[in-house]
C-alpha cells in the first residue's frame, strides 16, 4: 500500500478525542516502537486503535491502541513480504478511490471526524453494525490530517484483507502482537495476530 505521505498542505484540526489514548485519555504522546516524542509540530506519525463493538450495550471497547512515527513505520514496513503488498495494494484499488474519497467527504462531511469514521471506507459498513473494526490516522504534532486517513475499516473487510496475507506477513503481526501487547492470554483472544493491521 501507499506510505503516508502529504504532499500537500491539508486540512487539519486538533487531534479529536476519538485518536486520543484511552489508556490516558490525552494524546499519544511516544511512539510505541522508538518511543520518539510526537507532539512536536514537526513530527510525523499515525494512529491506530482497534475497537470491540457490543450492539446489545451500544457501546464498545478499545482493546489495543498505538502510535507509530513515520519512521518506523517506514522501517515495520519492509518486515511485509512483497507478494502481501502487492495484494493489499491490488484490494485497495479495486475497491475504494482513495482520491474521490477524500474529495467527496471534504465536500460533504467537512472535518466532521465522525463523517470519516463511521463507516468502513471499503465495505461502507456503519460502526453500529460491526463487532471489531480499527480505525486509523495521520497526524503531524498535535494535529490531526486530513489526507487519506482517517478512516475505519470494518469486520468483512479485515477478513478479506488478511486472506490476502502471506505466512511471513501473519507471522509479523504475530510477534508485533507479542512485542507490544505481551503474553496476557485475554487480549490474545481478543485480538488475533490478523487484526493488527499495518496500513
Amino acid at each position: 500500500m501507499n506510505s503516508p505521505q502529504s504532499t500537500f498542505i491539508p486540512e487539519h484540526i486538533a487531534i479529536p478525542k476519538p485518536f486520543y489514548s484511552d489508556a490516558t485519555g490525552k494524546p499519544f504522546e511516544r511512539c510505541i516502537h522508538c518511543s520518539r516524542y510526537l507532539l512536536d509540530h514537526n513530527t510525523h506519525y499515525m494512529i491506530e486503535k482497534v475497537h470491540k463493538y457490543y450492539p446489545e450495550l451500544k457501546t464498545n471497547d478499545t482493546i489495543f491502541e498505538y502510535a507509530i512515527c513515520i519512521d518506523c513505520y517506514m522501517e515495520l514496513r519492509k518486515s511485509l513480504s512483497d507478494e502481501s503488498v502487492q495484494n493489499l495494494e491490488s484490494y485497495l484499488n479495486d475497491h475504494v478511490n482513495l482520491i474521490g474519497r477524500r474529495q467527496q467527504l471534504i465536500q460533504t462531511e467537512g472535518l466532521d471526524i465522525d463523517g470519516w469514521i463511521g463507516s468502513c471506507m471499503i465495505k461502507n459498513k456503519a460502526i453500529q453494525a460491526c463487532t471489531e473494526y480499527q480505525t486509523i490516522c495521520e497526524c503531524m504534532g498535535n494535529r490531526m490530517l486530513f489526507t487519506f486517513m482517517p478512516y475505519m475499516i470494518c469486520d468483512e473487510a479485515m477478513e478479506e484483507m488478511m486472506e490476502l496475507l502471506s505466512d511471513k506477513t501473519l507471522g509479523f503481526f504475530d510477534d508485533f502482537r507479542n512485542r507490544f501487547l505481551g503474553p496476557s492470554p485475554e487480549i490474545g483472544e481478543l485480538l488475533k495476530p490478523s487484526r493488527i493491521l499495518l496500513i
